[in-house]
């Protein structure tokens, strides 16, 4: 049997895509090609084509590989470059239109700030329903959103119960934090699912562990990891906590959500609906071999303000094609997946670190390391 519906979640739910219904329906459209198959959608090829061709006309760093068709010709760029070239990046085409700055939080201990034409950002938001409902999250849903809260990205207290959405944030992970919300999970049954990032849900399991807590104390039906890696026990032990799956996202906020793991197995599924994925040695720009460590190289289709070709995330990956010949990815291991504590013992989120440093936009990249409880 299909779950009930609340009439609050019908509300918010028909309100979200009425509003998009009166904005053109973008992203309907958007999401109706991700719930396409491959051989449906328009071929990859083709949209690269129509990108490098854009690229090469507008924006200073590609000028020079106007008529260039073959992308393996083109640079492999990091977030430094971009960041130093920045102007050379942005397209000609949008300047003076409106745009959508998306800036990066700094975890990685390097800040970045991309702007997204408005096509793009409705392909985010499409991205977001759709591998959402490939867990179990609707829109409209009521749903805990664990991450580090600051004013670049935090909402009037107005939307987000629009959204139906409980922020928390990660940044204290207190047992007197963890208490609350355990205590807010079992009073509110109509909240269904929890994201955040992979150390929240570790420290969170600890605490629900020793506090003896089961699945019948809760009404969770989905959880979503994202942002940093989350390892196989912290996985199996919230399916075992909240009898429900438990599934990691991988996305940045750069691009948006580049692969999910299905339910079923630790494989991650790469959206290759807006995205093109490269698999590059760790020494050389040359291609890995399956199952050989290699940097995740990300070629954004759709971002026509800042294009991203041959985009390094940073991160080092491990991948192999499965029986169709499909490309997936069995392991990510280049994001921190840390926790650290404050001078009492307390675990913290390593994002904590993000709002000290937010007053000081100058600073471009750090480091937090902790050496003991007094000595950071």
């Amino acid at each position: 049997m299909g779950k009930t519906i609340r009439l609050g979640v019908k509300i918010r739910r028909g309100g979200f895509w009425l509003a998009d219904r009166l904005a053109g329906g973008k992203v309907r459209k958007f999401y109706r090609e991700l719930k396409k198959s491959p051989e449906e959608r328009p071929p990859p090829s083709q949209e690269l084509q129509k990108l490098l061709a854009h690229t090469a006309a507008t924006t200073d760093f590609y000028k020079a590989y106007k008529g260039c068709t073959d992308i393996r010709y083109y640079p492999v760029v990091t977030k430094d470059v971009i960041r130093k070239n920045y102007n050379r990046f942005v397209s000609s085409a949008f300047r003076g239109r409106f745009l959508h700055v998306m800036k990066t939080s700094g975890t990685s201990g390097e800040r970045f700030s991309v702007l997204q034409n408005r096509e793009k950002r409705k392909r985010v938001l499409a991205e977001l329903i759709y591998y959402n409902e490939q867990c179990g999250l609707f829109p409209g849903d009521k749903f805990v959103y664990f991450r580090a809260w600051y004013p670049d990205n935090r909402r009037s207290n107005l939307v987000f119960r629009a959204m139906n959405m409980i922020p928390m944030e990660c940044t204290s992970l207190s047992d007197p934090s963890l208490q609350t919300l355990a205590a807010l999970l079992q009073k509110d049954r109509s909240i269904t699912a929890l994201k955040g990032y992979a150390t929240s849900f570790g420290a969170m399991a600890d605490y629900f562990e020793r506090q003896g807590l089961t699945p019948d104390c809760f009404h969770i039906q989905t959880i979503i990891s994202g942002a940093e890696r989350l390892d196989s026990s912290t996985r199996a032990r919230l399916e075992n906590l909240f009898g429900c799956p438990v599934v990691s996202r991988y996305s940045n906020q750069e691009n948006g959500i580049l692969a999910q793991q299905a339910i079923e197995n630790d494989a991650f599924v790469p959206n290759t609906a807006h995205y093109l994925f490269e698999f590059l040695k760790l020494d050389s720009d040359m291609p890995a071999s399956d199952g050989e460590p290699s940097r995740l190289i990300v070629t954004d289709l759709y971002n026509r303000a800042t294009p991203f070709i041959r985009y390094d995330t940073g991160d080092i990956v491990l991948s192999r094609c499965d029986s169709a010949g499909n490309g997936i990815i069995t392991d990510i291991s280049g994001r921190c997946d840390e926790i650290v504590y404050d001078t009492r013992g307390n675990k913290i989120s390593p994002n904590s670190a993000v709002l000290d440093f937010l007053p000081f936009p100058k600073i471009l990249r750090y480091q937090l390391v902790q050496h003991s409880l007094r000595d950071f």
